[in-house]
């Protein structure tokens, strides 16, 4: 997320003025009105202050620890609080950056483990279930109660969590690796180092399309179309209309001799994207077939950035810092 446009013949870089310090466009952010002043950073547990990915959702941040989940209560951002941290039960590190949401339960990808939370009260979140994989969790795509799991070697896991403390198994797709999947109510949609592929939903779980793509790491749905993360090939645009035949457009925004985890999170009208070996990217994705405009996050306040998402306020990262909050 440089600068982006869409355009008939594809995606093509625009260049915009850098932002100073961390702030950016996103959410319900007003860019004139940016300051890149730091609100608060909060490191996460003792020993291990990283924070590897976040959800924003009443209020409060939800940040993926190394140790489980750790609850921040936003307020006005300078006074922001840690107010509950809970750790996985069985106690285990992870690194994994993967946190979404199926209803009102919070999911967290835990190495090989997808964990559940209950968090109606947000300072005391109790975990409901814990289902585990041979390998470990890179992607959460989330249609109803059904939850995607993209699980690297193992391919696509799909639950239903219908009933959150009780999950079931309903389905597996594409046993070969997998870094991304995303869903909609007819297809499923996964990306790896070389291919973009695409099946269908239960009762089948066909493969019915499969292309070939520059070192994918994520994916992100939005009606008729998909963003793809592509490590070195940068962020492509992917016309999904007709499921059987997807078409690719590449830009050139790929940082040369640099690869990413290239995380991608949508909120509201944005899309942000956290790369760890260069600042965060933020895109505009209220009209994907018009010119939309995407500039990287200035972060002179933190180090390794690990994901970027947004409160109406102020931006949220997920950093080797912690949990830093700015505008």
């Amino acid at each position: 997320m440089t600068s982006i446009r869409w355009a008939g013949s594809g995606l093509v870089s625009v260049a915009l003025m850098g932002l100073a310090g961390c702030g950016g466009d996103g959410g319900g952010f007003d860019p004139g009105n940016l300051t890149g002043e730091l609100l608060a950073k909060l490191p996460m547990n003792a020993g291990v202050t990283t924070a590897f990915a976040a959800e924003v959702r009443d209020g409060y941040a939800y940040a993926k620890s190394y140790y489980g989940l750790v609850v921040v209560q936003l307020g006005a951002g300078t006074d922001a609080s840690i107010v509950a941290t809970s750790d996985v039960v069985p106690r285990t590190p992870s690194e994994s950056r993967v946190i979404n949401w199926v209803g009102q339960t919070l999911l967290i990808g835990h190495g090989g483990r997808v964990v559940a939370f209950d968090v109606s009260n947000p300072a005391a979140p109790l975990q409901l279930s814990d289902v585990g994989f041979p390998s470990a969790i890179y992607d959460l795509a989330v249609v109803g109660s059904r939850v995607y799991v993209a699980a690297e070697t193992s391919g696509v896991a799909v639950y239903d969590y219908a009933n959150p403390a009780a999950p079931t198994m309903v389905g597996q797709i594409n046993n070969e690796q997998v870094y991304g999947v995303a869903a909609n109510a007819n297809n499923v949609f996964t990306i790896n180092q070389t291919q973009l592929k695409v099946f269908d939903t239960s009762p089948s779980w066909n493969a019915v399309a499969a292309v070939e793509t520059i070192t994918g790491r994520d994916l992100e749905i939005d009606g008729s179309h998909l963003i793809a993360s592509l490590g070195y090939g940068g962020r492509g645009l992917v016309d999904i209309a007709t499921p059987s035949a997807p078409m690719i457009h590449v830009n050139d925004m790929g940082m040369p001799g640099s690869i990413c985890s290239g995380r991608l999170n949508r909120v509201g009208d944005r899309m942000y994207d956290a790369c760890e070996d260069r600042p965060p990217l933020v895109f505009d994705v209220t009209n994907l077939d018009t010119a939309e405009k995407l500039f990287p996050i200035p972060t002179q306040y933190v180090t390794t950035v690990h994901g970027a998402t947004a409160s109406p306020d102020f931006l949220v990262l997920s950093a080797d810092d912690g949990l830093v909050l700015c505008r």
